[in-house]
């Protein structure tokens, strides 16, 4: 069953307060982004928008690898 949502965290200095939100682990992916799942939803962990260095196309990135994760997800 493939996720019916997605909830993105911004930030990672409360990766850990997330994590206890998720209520699943939030594991690794490239571009220091974090994922996990639960029967319904997908959860993202990103950079905070107002970072020193995020751009655009950072969040483009983040945005193919939720549209590939909601794909491939059995």
């Amino acid at each position: 069953m493939a996720a019916a949502g997605v909830v993105v965290f911004y930030g990672f200095s409360y990766r850990s307060y997330w994590q206890e939100v998720a209520g699943v682990d939030l594991l690794p992916e490239s571009d220091g982004v974090y994922t996990g799942y639960n029967d319904s939803t997908l959860f993202v962990i990103t950079r905070h928008p107002v970072d020193r260095g995020v751009t655009n196309d950072y969040f483009q990135q983040v945005g193919r690898l939720i549209r590939g994760a909601l794909t491939n997800q059995p």
